[in-house]
């Protein structure tokens, strides 16, 4: 599932339901080694997001 958020609110209180959450924060080059980054946080965590800047 993608969710996208446009408001740092809206973000927060989604964050607080979900429990622990894997971040994978990107400067917006997305790439392989990002690829990697977000597949071991869905393998650590429940949920996994990337931030694009």
């Amino acid at each position: 599932m993608t969710l996208l958020f446009t408001e740092p609110i809206a973000l927060a209180e989604w964050r607080r339901s979900q429990g622990e959450v894997g971040l994978v924060p990107t400067m917006g080059a997305l790439h392989g080694g990002h690829g990697a980054l977000l597949r071991r946080a869905r393998a650590e965590n429940p949920v996994a997001i990337a931030s694009i800047l």
